[in-house]
């Protein structure tokens, strides 16, 4: 019984660290997001007016546009890059950890004889099951912060939407 204790305590401390440590990889995958939609607007804007881009000139300051959006992009990747990092090593730490650490806690009974080496497994084999699935949050929170950053941009989205209907709404002539 006391086994499945630590386990619990093992998975939240781990979920508690890793949340800790990959929680900035929401407000970056947001912010990245958005900095790749201003890119792709940018390079849209440059594709449908090239005449008047050529026309005026203007060829270098569109260049310079572009550029700016690009390396807020390329900057942005290297902070994302640079959290994901931490992230990874302690994520393979706290699940190699979470392989050996069961096994020296019982090494202790097995070498007392208080249990058998085919028992020793079998209560290795049901932990692991049960850490599997304590560790669900700790697996996937990579994809956790993609999932919300993709949704605070919706919900972002779909307030300035309700906005823009309200103004619309106040600002037109009722017939």
């Amino acid at each position: 019984g006391w086994l499945l204790y630590v386990s619990i305590v093992y998975s939240l401390m781990g979920s508690v660290f890793t949340h800790f440590l990959g929680g900035i990889l929401v407000p970056l995958n947001f912010m990245g997001q958005r900095f790749e939609a201003n890119y792709r607007h940018a390079a849209m804007e440059v594709r449908n007016n090239t005449e008047s881009i050529a026309m005026l000139g203007s060829e270098g300051v569109e260049h310079q546009r572009l550029t700016r959006n690009f390396d807020l992009i390329q900057r942005l990747t290297w902070e994302k890059m640079r959290f994901s990092k931490h992230l990874g090593f302690f994520r393979n730490f706290y699940f190699l950890a979470n392989d050996v650490v069961p096994f020296c806690i019982l090494a202790g009974n097995y070498f007392r004889g208080q249990i058998t080496l085919g028992t020793m497994m079998q209560i290795m084999g049901a932990l692991g099951h049960v850490q599997n699935s304590l560790n669900g949050f700790v697996s996937a929170y990579p994809e956790i912060t993609d999932a919300r950053a993709t949704i605070d941009r919706l919900w972002n989205f779909w307030k300035a939407v309700d906005v823009g209907c309200k103004t619309v709404a106040e600002s037109t002539v009722a017939k």
